[in-house]
């Protein structure tokens, strides 16, 4: 049976999860609220999308070069998956590349 619930403003099925990935483990509630803060009141500098809005799971980062760094003018993006163990285990970040660095 496939549900859809409104969690935090995310929409979530519950047949993505398993008993690991179930709507009230720390980790779905750690994620959630993490999510929902950096959507209400964003980071300068950096975004974060969800790789699918029923995965809290899988995140798309972008970061900006600060100002008067080495880095300043890159875009660097990521992605990150975050284990079922979150927030006492880290998250993965793979595909990490620059973007517009050298222009």
């Amino acid at each position: 049976m496939n549900q859809a619930r409104q969690i935090s403003g995310l929409t979530t099925s519950t047949s993505h999860y398993t008993s690991s990935r179930s709507s009230n483990s720390p980790s779905i509630k750690a994620l959630q609220l993490e999510y929902a803060r950096l959507q209400k009141e964003p980071v300068e500098g950096f975004t974060v999308k969800l790789d699918d809005d029923s995965n809290l799971y899988k995140w798309h980062v972008g970061i900006f070069g600060p100002p008067d760094t080495l880095y300043e003018g890159g875009y660097f993006k990521a992605d990150m998956e975050f284990p079922t163990t979150y927030p006492f285990a880290p998250p993965k970040a793979s595909h990490i590349y620059a973007l517009n660095r050298f222009i």
